[in-house]
């Protein structure tokens, strides 16, 4: 249970508001009375600076003797460095860093869900154009907080830049959890399919493994294959999993 402590942007570039609330640590009750603003030299768990381009958790901690509670930075989602005498903690959502290492603007929900107020442009260009079967179908790294399975949200643009007729084609993201795709089954784990003809732009969210990764591939059935295949994945925010007691 989490009531309240959603995260904000704070009023420095490398600050970061929680609001009031409480939650538990299985049978622990941790109570923010106040909401607070901190920085990294009041809550990161190791050195003063962020780290640049880099998906940190946010964690409520208590010390049980004195009943202190104060927020928590850390790189890890399940080894955190504590302050003396806190021994208790509940994670409660996740933020990224800029390429200075400033926490990014953006929209956090009780829902654990964050939106970025400006999305990340073109985080990667694939072409993924193929041999029979969905070859080459990579495994990426999207920007999320990592040590956690987190739901991604993007949006893939998908064209054919050279194919006549712009032919359509299936595009694959995948939790890497969920195995491997390959051989004829491959069309019914498609995502989405790029009509022939057109581009398409398709917002869709989809789970990473712990590492922040997903795979992505595509299709298009024909004989020979297309080889001007191409997408652009641009990252929108994540939905970090604090409603779970992780």
């Amino acid at each position: 249970m989490i009531e309240g402590l959603i995260p904000a942007n704070g009023s420095t570039p490398t600050s970061l508001i929680l609001s009031a609330g409480a939650t538990y640590n299985d049978t622990v009750y941790i109570q923010l009375p106040v909401g607070s603003e901190s920085t990294p030299a009041s809550a990161l768990d190791g050195g003063t600076t962020l780290a640049i381009n880099a998906g940190y958790h946010v964690f409520v901690t208590k010390n049980p003797t004195t009943g202190d509670v104060k927020p928590l930075w850390s790189l890890s989602a399940v080894n955190p460095m504590m302050p003396p005498g806190y021994t208790q903690r509940r994670i409660i959502g996740g933020f990224l860093t800029d390429a200075s290492g400033n926490i990014r603007k953006g929209l956090w929900r009780g829902d654990g869900s964050f939106d970025l107020s400006i999305g990340l442009p073109w985080i990667m260009s694939l072409n993924v154009s193929e041999t029979p079967y969905g070859n080459p179908f990579g495994l990426y790294t999207l920007p999320v907080p990592q040590g956690l399975k987190i739901k991604a949200r993007v949006t893939v643009v998908a064209w054919d830049t050279g194919d006549a007729g712009s032919p359509g084609f299936y595009v694959i993201l995948k939790d890497p959890d969920t195995g491997p795709v390959s051989g004829t089954n491959i069309d019914n784990s498609a995502s989405f399919i790029k009509p022939a003809g057109f581009n398409i732009n398709y917002p869709l969210d989809v789970w990473t493994d712990s590492a922040g990764q997903i795979f992505i591939g595509s299709h298009d059935g024909a004989s020979p294959v297309w080889q001007h295949k191409m997408v652009h994945v641009y990252a929108l925010g994540f939905t970090h999993p604090r409603t779970e007691n992780v």
